[in-house]
C-alpha cells in the first residue's frame, strides 16, 4: 500500500486532472469526520460537494456521534439538490475507536474517533438501449451504436446528443431550401489568423537571474507561467531560480493576494514547511539549459539539459519536479536501479500524458548523436519503459490527443518535401502490444505551401473548438548548408552572415479531427457520442464523401491581423510583433479565456543573436 499526501485542497488537485480519470469501480473518497454540516466547516466543503457528486465515486464518510452523522447527511441532502444516492445506510462503525472522548466544555459531549459509517455517491441513472441514426446521418458515413450505460442520464444524453445531431442534420437537409450547409461545408479550414500582445519585457541586467535568455524552458500550470533554465548574457547559463508570471492577474486579484510576477529562489521539498518529503528529498537541480520541461499535474518536471561546464547533465533518468503548491523542487527517482533508464541528453522533448511523461529524442552526451528513441515514465510507479523508435530523428516534437508527433524533412535545406510521423499512445503500457508508427508526406511547392525547414522553433498542439485540431510551427532558426543530414541541422549563425537567419512566420498542420485530447478528463459513453458529432468531424465527413479535400494534413500560413493599439498596456516597449527569432519558451494556455488557442511565448534569440526579455500572447481564432 502506498499513501500519498497533498498539503493543498481537493478542488486544486481536481482542476489539475491528478487523479482523472476517475474509475466508479475501483475508486473512493473516505471522509474521516469531515464536518460537513458542521457549521464552522461547512462553507469551506460547499465547492467541493458538486466535485464529489460529478464523479459518481463513492463517498464514506465516518462521524463522532449519530448526532454528527445525521447532520452531516441533512446537509448533503440539502446541498445535493437530489442528484444523491445513499449508498451506506447510517450506522455504528464496528471499527471504530474505543476509546471515548470527553468535551472539556461540555462533559456531557461524549463521542469516539470514527463512531458511525454511512456512505452515497452522484445519482447515476438507468438508461435503456437507444439508437441515434433516426435521424439519417449514415449516408454522410456515419455510425452508431446502441448504448445501454447505468452511468448517464438519458433525458441529458439524449438532449445534449439530439441537439448537436439537429444542427448537422438541419445543415445538411435545407441545403435546397437556403443553402446554408452547402456554405458551411465549403469554408476553408485554414488559414487561422493571429494576433499579437506583448504582456512583459524585462531589460537584460546581465546576471544570472536575467530574463532576457534563451533555450530556456516556459511551462503553464493553472495561470501561471514558469520560466526556468537557459542562457542569459555572454552565453552563460542562467541561475536554479524559478520566475513566475500570472497570466491572469485581474482575474486572481479579487480571489486571493497574487502579484503579476515573482522570483522565486531554488528550495528543496520540505525545507518550506507542511510537507514531509519522504524519498522525494534529492537536494535542488543545478541551472541548466537545453533541457525538456512540461507541466505535470500540479509540478513543472524538467528533465537532462547542459550544464554551466558545458557538460550533458547525467542525473540516472531523474525526473525533477517544481511543485507549484509549495513553491519547492522534489525529484522522481526511477524505483527499479536494475531497469533500462534514458541515457543522459540534451534538446529532448517531454510531455505529459495521463499522468506520466513521455520523452523524446534529442542529443546523446556519449557522441553528440541525434536520438530517436521514445520513453514512458510512469508517474505512480517511477518505472521507465521504452517505446518503438521513430522512423528518424527529429527535433520538431509535439504531442496531442495522445498522439506523438514529429515533423522531418527529405533535406536540411530544401523545403521540396516532409512529413509527419506519429504513435498514438495508449493510456496504458503493454510492453507485449507496442504501438505502432505511422506517416504522412506533404510535398511542398508554390501550389501546396509549407513552412520551411527550421530548428529552435515552436511546435505546439491547438484547437479552435468544435474538435479541430491543429500543430502550430512557430518562427526557428534557418538551417545551415552546412549540415551533414536532416538529421543534424545546425542553425545559420547570425554573427557570420548577412543572409536572414531566422523566420518571423507562423505555420498550422491539420491533424485529423476527432475526440478531444484524453487529457481534458474522463471519457463517458455521452462524450463518445458527441465527438462522432463535432461539427469538424461531421464537416469532414461530408466533404471525404463527395471526395472533397478536408483539409487534413494540409499547410497553412498563419494570417497576422493588425494589433489593437490602444489596448497596449502602459510600461510596453511598443513593439507590435516578436520579430524573427529562435530559442524562445512556449506553451498553450491551459485556463481562462483562451484556453487551447492561445500561445504564451517569452525571450529566444533575435535576428541579430541578442537575448530578448519580453513576453507575448499570440490568440489565434
Amino acid at each position: 500500500m502506498k499513501i500519498s499526501t497533498y498539503a493543498t485542497v481537493f478542488e486544486a488537485l481536481h482542476q489539475a486532472q491528478h487523479f482523472a480519470p476517475y474509475d466508479p469501480y475501483f475508486d473512493a473518497f473516505v471522509l474521516f469526520h469531515p464536518g460537513l454540516g458542521h457549521p464552522a466547516s461547512s462553507a469551506s466543503w460547499a465547492p467541493t460537494l458538486p466535485i464529489l457528486l460529478d464523479t459518481k465515486i463513492p463517498v464514506i464518510c465516518t462521524g463522532y456521534t449519530e448526532f454528527d452523522m445525521q447532520r452531516d447527511i441533512d446537509w448533503v441532502k440539502e446541498q445535493g439538490g437530489g442528484e444523491v444516492d445513499f449508498l451506506l445506510e447510517p450506522g455504528e462503525n464496528r471499527f471504530r475507536s474505543l476509546r471515548w472522548e470527553v468535551n472539556d466544555l461540555d462533559p456531557g459531549d461524549v463521542s469516539a474517533g470514527n463512531w458511525g459509517v454511512w456512505g452515497f455517491r452522484g445519482k447515476r441513472y438507468e438508461a435503456d438501449s437507444i439508437h441515434f441514426d433516426a435521424l439519417g446521418l449514415a449516408k454522410f458515413g456515419f455510425r452508431f451504436d446502441d448504448i445501454s450505460s447505468r452511468s448517464i442520464n438519458p433525458r441529458k444524453a439524449m438532449a445534449e446528443v439530439a441537439g448537436a445531431a439537429y444542427l448537422a442534420f438541419e445543415a445538411v437537409e435545407t441545403t435546397a431550401q437556403a443553402g446554408f450547409a452547402a456554405y458551411m461545408v465549403a469554408q476553408p479550414t485554414a488559414p487561422l489568423k493571429a494576433t499579437f500582445s506583448q504582456v512583459a519585457s524585462a531589460p537584460d541586467d546581465a546576471t544570472a537571474a536575467s530574463l532576457a535568455r534563451s533555450n530556456h524552458s516556459l511551462t503553464i500550470v493553472g495561470h501561471k507561467a514558469y520560466i526556468f533554465g537557459g542562457e542569459v548574457g555572454d552565453g552563460k547559463v542562467a541561475s536554479n531560480d524559478v520566475h513566475v508570471i500570472n497570466l491572469l492577474p485581474e482575474e486572481t486579484a479579487t480571489e486571493q493576494a497574487e502579484s503579476a510576477y515573482a522570483l522565486l529562489p531554488a528550495l528543496e521539498i520540505g525545507s518550506t514547511g507542511g510537507e514531509k518529503p519522504g524519498d522525494r528529498a534529492g537536494g535542488v537541480p543545478v541551472g541548466r539549459t537545453r533541457h525538456a520541461a512540461c507541466a505535470l499535474n500540479i509540478c513543472v518536471a524538467i528533465f537532462g539539459g547542459v550544464d554551466a561546464d558545458g557538460q550533458v547533465i547525467d542525473e540516472g533518468g531523474n525526473i525533477w519536479l517544481f511543485n507549484t503548491a509549495h513553491s519547492a523542487w522534489e525529484v522522481l527517482k526511477p524505483k527499479d536501479a536494475s531497469r533500462e533508464v534514458p541515457e543522459a541528453r540534451a534538446d529532448a522533448k517531454l510531455f505529459e500524458h495521463q499522468n506520466c511523461l513521455i520523452l523524446y529524442g534529442g542529443h546523446s552526451k556519449s557522441n553528440g548523436a541525434p536520438l530517436k528513441d521514445v520513453w514512458h515514465c510512469s508517474y505512480a510507479d517511477r518505472i521507465w519503459t521504452r517505446l518503438p523508435d521513430s522512423p528518424e530523428p527529429s527535433l520538431n516534437a509535439s504531442f496531442a490527443a495522445g498522439t506523438l508527433h514529429l515533423l522531418t524533412y527529405a533535406s536540411a535545406t530544401s523545403n521540396l518535401s516532409g512529413a509527419l510521423h506519429s504513435l498514438q499512445i495508449p493510456p496504458s503500457i503493454d510492453p507485449a502490444l507496442p504501438p505502432s508508427w505511422t506517416g504522412a508526406t506533404f510535398p511542398t511547392n508554390p501550389l501546396t505551401p509549407a513552412p520551411a525547414p527550421r530548428i529552435q522553433a515552436g511546435l505546439l498542439p491547438i484547437t479552435t473548438g468544435h474538435g479541430r485540431f491543429y500543430l502550430l510551427n512557430m518562427f526557428g532558426s534557418r538551417l545551415s548548408s552546412s549540415a551533414k543530414s536532416s538529421s543534424e541541422p545546425a542553425a545559420l549563425d547570425p554573427m557570420t552572415t548577412d543572409a536572414p537567419t531566422q523566420f518571423p512566420d507562423l505555420w498550422t498542420l491539420q491533424l485529423p479531427s476527432g475526440p478531444a485530447p484524453v487529457s481534458s478528463g474522463s471519457v463517458t459513453t455521452t462524450s463518445k457520442v458527441l465527438d462522432a458529432l463535432r461539427p469538424a468531424a461531421i464537416k469532414d465527413a461530408i466533404r471525404g464523401a463527395v471526395k472533397a479535400d478536408t483539409g487534413t494534413h494540409g499547410w497553412a500560413e498563419v494570417i497576422v491581423l493588425p494589433p489593437d493599439l490602444t489596448a497596449m498596456p502602459s510600461g510596453i516597449s511598443g513593439k507590435v510583433h516578436p520579430g524573427p527569432r529562435a530559442g524562445f519558451g512556449c506553451d498553450v494556455l491551459k485556463k481562462g479565456e483562451g484556453a487551447g488557442k492561445t500561445v504564451v511565448l517569452w525571450g529566444g534569440l533575435n535576428a541579430k543573436g541578442e537575448r530578448e526579455g519580453d513576453g507575448w500572447l499570440v490568440k489565434l481564432e
